[in-house]
């Protein structure tokens, strides 16, 4: 998957080789981080486990394990994190489960909105259904299955571990656009709310259906409808073109494993449509670009990404036969490299 690139040239500085002497003010800092975070993750996991519903556990223990990983990053004598940044991603990655959950319960519930998960899945014709496939290969070698299983819902987790693999100058625009991903997603999903073939069709994987006349549908109380784009997806590209140009090698390695790991997991899992996925590449490229300042790119891809939502709720994807499905995905996903830099990044 190729990388956008910014015009903007910065030069990273090494990381600093020589220990930092920590003095009573830092010491003190780093206790208090301590404590709140704990306490965070103690009320949290405690309100969670205590609710009637008692479900998505192990999501939101990785999400506290993510907010452990940050705080205790406060402990590395050679590169600490600053406090306020501290502060701050805790925050985030704390309320995500939770603002995510008030978004899709309270403002874009499935008892509210008709989803055109029908819709969708008659686009993935084109692309010949591999989601039943693919969940039947991952079923079949379990390890493989949890490992996909783990890494979807490990995002938190990563979120933490790529901005701590990231040198102090681009933690902030990274920071950036791991929440625009996530704010400027929301309005997406309710243009083209979309909820994945496995609550679409409760015999998933098996005994699938051909829909002769697919049509906006209305869907159980309580699913979430945050199929198209990705936003897994879109994260997980974001996080791998950050440590691809900022970080270790290894490091960008590890993400890109995570890259095809979401991908697996999105369509194995039975959570998203290939459009999802083809949708995310413009959408993570033009979030990249907002947070570099570059409006009119951005504006472009954005806009890319609106023209497809709309196509696809009012059906118009449909009238086109597979090869010109196949022709606008690919002119779709090249036009994320039709601009070249002036001055590569350096790493």
């Amino acid at each position: 998957m190729a990388v956008p690139s910014s015009n903007i040239d910065i030069e990273v500085p090494p990381p600093p080789i020589q220990d930092v002497r920590w003095n009573e003010a830092t010491k003190r800092q780093t206790r208090v981080a301590t404590v709140f975070t704990v306490f965070s993750v103690v009320s949290l996991l405690a309100t969670w486990f205590l609710s009637p519903s008692h479900t998505n556990q192990l999501w939101r223990f990785l999400v506290c394990s993510g907010a452990v990983l940050l705080v205790g990053s406060r402990y590395s004598t050679r590169h600490p994190v600053p406090l306020p940044k501290i502060w701050l991603l805790s925050f985030f990655v704390l309320s995500f489960p939770l603002l995510s959950d008030f978004y899709f319960e309270k403002l874009s519930s499935a008892s509210k909105v008709n989803s055109v998960d029908e819709l969708l899945w008659a686009v993935d014709a084109s692309f010949g259904y591999p989601q039943p496939h693919l969940t039947r290969f991952l079923m079949s070698w379990p390890l493989l299955f949890i490992l996909c299983k783990g890494v979807w819902l490990s995002l938190p987790l990563f979120f933490v571990g790529a901005y701590l693999a990231l040198p102090d100058i681009v933690q902030t625009k990274y920071l950036a656009a791991i929440v625009c991903i996530g704010c400027v997603i929301a309005p997406l999903y309710a243009l083209c709310p979309g909820a994945g073939p496995k609550y679409l069709f409760g015999t998933y994987p098996e005994s699938l259906p051909i829909l002769a006349h697919p049509h906006p549908v209305s869907l159980h109380a309580g699913i979430q409808l945050n199929t198209t784009p990705s936003g897994h997806f879109a994260w997980a590209l974001m996080m791998f073109w950050f440590t691809y140009k900022y970080s270790r090698k290894w490091v960008a390695v590890v993400f890109s494993l995570i890259v095809v790991l979401t991908i697996a997991a999105t369509l194995g899992l039975g959570e998203h449509y290939i459009i999802d996925l083809i949708l995310s590449v413009p959408y993570a490229t033009g979030i990249w670009w907002l947070v570099w300042k570059q409006w009119q790119r951005a504006s472009v891809f954005l806009l890319i990404v609106t023209a497809w939502l709309i196509s696809l709720r009012i059906g118009w994807a449909l009238l086109m036969p597979p090869p010109m499905v196949w022709v606008l995905c690919a002119l779709t996903i090249s036009c994320c490299t039709m601009w070249k830099p002036q001055t590569e990044f350096s790493r």
